[in-house]
């Protein structure tokens, strides 16, 4: 009977006690005869020599582990000592960078930090000194790489944001420097001098009112005492206070008169013209873009959906181009006065019967007296369909603003508008006046790119026709809306929006089972905008449209997704 591992009890001889599991003993009695040892390669089997090559086999096992443990060793030391030697080398240059920099040899610093970064390329200290050095040799644009890489390692270095709000404003890129420096001013480092480079920042845009508080805190040190008020008076005199701004200028001419700003005081108050610059008076702009719409609809966004005509349920791709100027009439007066221009045309690639052309003029004045803010918006749009009249309308908007702080304000506002179609089947039966008496409330969220608005506004629209088709159209509406405006990432705004419609029809005059139209609207809005230079911007956008409505012709879904380059001048 052959042997089997069963026979020479391979399994049965096992216990706790064995030194080896099962799996590594040999059978107990390996050299019972059996068939298998009469076999050429089995014979001469004994139990010495199999302990003597398991033996063996666990010696060499144990001087291959001890090799693979002893270079593990060697290399983790090796790589210990390269690391060390770089980060001495490393510090080391960057001390003698520190020396050079205090001493004011920026050139000897910039090759002792480029030595550090060359050892140790991740040390955010090193390269944020070099941008400052390299600040101090004219090089802005240096500067400001050093400084934004050094903000990606090291997030919450010290001082940092305020350097480079100071590297984009000698830049001239202002909307940049106006994030760096509102975080500077939130992590507190340096915090008047932040404010005050802010309120420079603003005073530049043309936001005085938020430039001039900025300015009177930065007052509070010494180092930026006398610079803020200058400014300060610079805004002043914008405002329309010369007495303030004479006060404010006198102290600075007294106090510092060889200096820069105490001879530009000096000049004002003798008489000659303030010394910096007027904000600049006219903005242009202009947008190319590429539009998805899953159900192209009828006129502009304005236009509520009235008809079932008004709805095509079919998706098409677009272009639109827009592109626009404003300009200021009046900058240094208790009032602003500014008019603008807008252009837009959209191209279908398939439903061309709903390419829309659109001129917008518009015209606006405002005044403030603390703690109000006033103002009257008017504008005058023409719409034309498939190159052909169709529509026109004036628009007026008087408002009211009260602000609670630097940080909340609430407006109230009645918006008017007359809409007269020009061609059939929309003449007269469209044709209408509306009213819409409304509040809203600004919360800003600790910066001034944070910004809340909530709103409600009661809507009338009022036929003109008398006939049915005219009394078709007329309802009352509510709306409530909600906008949040944020910038992320440092460079990133997002804009999000949601906006609530419940629109009653008066009448029964409608053809649609003679019953009263009742409609809800959703309408979800996000939109993306990220700066490739000073004066271009990539953007995306979505535009989501839910329509509920008693009358099922009515009921709609629609969504718009979008992406453009615009240009700002």
């Amino acid at each position: 009977m052959p042997w089997t591992p069963l026979d020479s009890g391979y399994l049965l001889r096992t216990s706790r006690t064995t030194p080896f599991p099962w799996w590594m003993r040999l059978p107990a009695t390996c050299c019972k005869p059996s068939l298998s040892n009469s076999l050429p390669w089995r014979s001469g089997c004994s139990c010495a020599r199999a302990r003597r090559r398991r033996r063996e086999t666990m010696v060499r096992w144990r001087r291959a582990l001890r090799m693979a443990w002893l270079w593990g060793v060697l290399l983790a030391w090796i790589l210990a000592s390269s690391a060390a030697r770089a980060d001495v080398v490393s510090q080391v240059a960057y001390a003698r960078g520190l020396v050079a920099f205090h001493q004011a040899q920026w050139n000897e610093a910039i090759a002792a930090f480029d030595e550090a970064l060359g050892a140790d390329p991740q040390d955010a200290r090193a390269r944020y000194y070099r941008g400052l050095a390299r600040a101090r040799v004219g090089d802005t644009a240096g500067a400001v790489e050093d400084i934004e890489a050094a903000l990606r390692l090291q997030p919450d270095l010290p001082h940092a944001w305020l350097d480079l709000g100071i590297a984009y404003l000698s830049a001239g890129r202002l909307a940049d420097a106006r994030t760096a420096l509102e975080r500077a001013v939130e992590r507190g480092h340096e915090r008047h001098v932040a404010e005050f480079f802010l309120g420079l920042v603003l005073y530049r845009l043309g936001e005085r009112d938020r430039a001039a508080t900025l300015l009177q805190q930065a007052q509070a040190d010494p180092e930026v005492r006398l610079p803020a008020a200058y400014y300060t008076g610079l805004v002043a005199v914008q405002q329309g206070a010369p007495e303030r701004a004479r006060s404010l200028l006198e102290g600075v001419a007294r106090e510092v008169p060889n200096t820069e700003i105490g001879v530009a005081a000096a000049r004002y108050l003798s008489g000659g013209e303030v010394s910096e610059p007027q904000v600049r008076q006219w903005r242009l702009h202009g947008r190319v873009g590429f539009e998805y719409d899953t159900n192209v609809t009828l006129g502009p966004s304005s236009v509520t959906i009235a008809t079932p005509r008004d709805i095509t349920e079919q998706s098409d791709g677009r272009i639109v181009v827009t592109a626009g100027a404003q300009y200021r009439f009046l900058e240094n007066s208790p009032f602003s006065l500014s008019a603008s221009y807008d252009f837009s045309q959209s191209v279908h690639f398939d439903l061309t019967a709903f390419d829309l052309q659109g001129h917008r003029l518009a015209l606006s004045v405002a005044g403030r007296r603390d703690p109000w803010s006033y103002g009257l918006s008017g504008g005058y749009n023409f719409f034309a369909l498939n190159y052909q009249t169709f529509f026109h309308e004036g628009l007026a908007t008087p408002w009211l603003t009260y602000h609670w702080s630097d940080t909340a304000a609430t407006q109230a506002f009645v918006a008017f508008r007359g809409r007269d179609f020009l061609r059939r089947p929309y003449d007269p039966g469209r044709d209408a006046r509306n009213y819409a008496p409304g509040v809203r409330q600004y919360l800003s969220l600790g910066a001034t790119d944070r910004l809340l608005a909530l709103g409600y506004q009661y809507e009338i629209e009022d036929t003109v026709s008398s006939g049915p088709q005219g009394r078709t159209f007329a309802y009352r509406g509510h709306v409530l809306d909600t906008e949040l405006h944020w910038r992320i990432a440092e460079r990133w705004l997002v804009n999000a929006g949601y906006a609530y419609r419940r629109y009653d029809y008066e009448n029964v005059e409608s053809g649609f089972g003679l019953r009263k139209r009742k409609d809800d609207g959703h309408q979800f809005a996000l939109g993306v905008a990220y700066p490739l230079s000073d004066h271009v911007a990539w953007t995306f956008g979505y535009i989501g449209h839910r329509h509920d409505s008693n009358v099922s012709l009515f009921e709609y879904d629609r969504h718009i997704v979008s992406t453009a380059l615009e240009l700002v001048y």
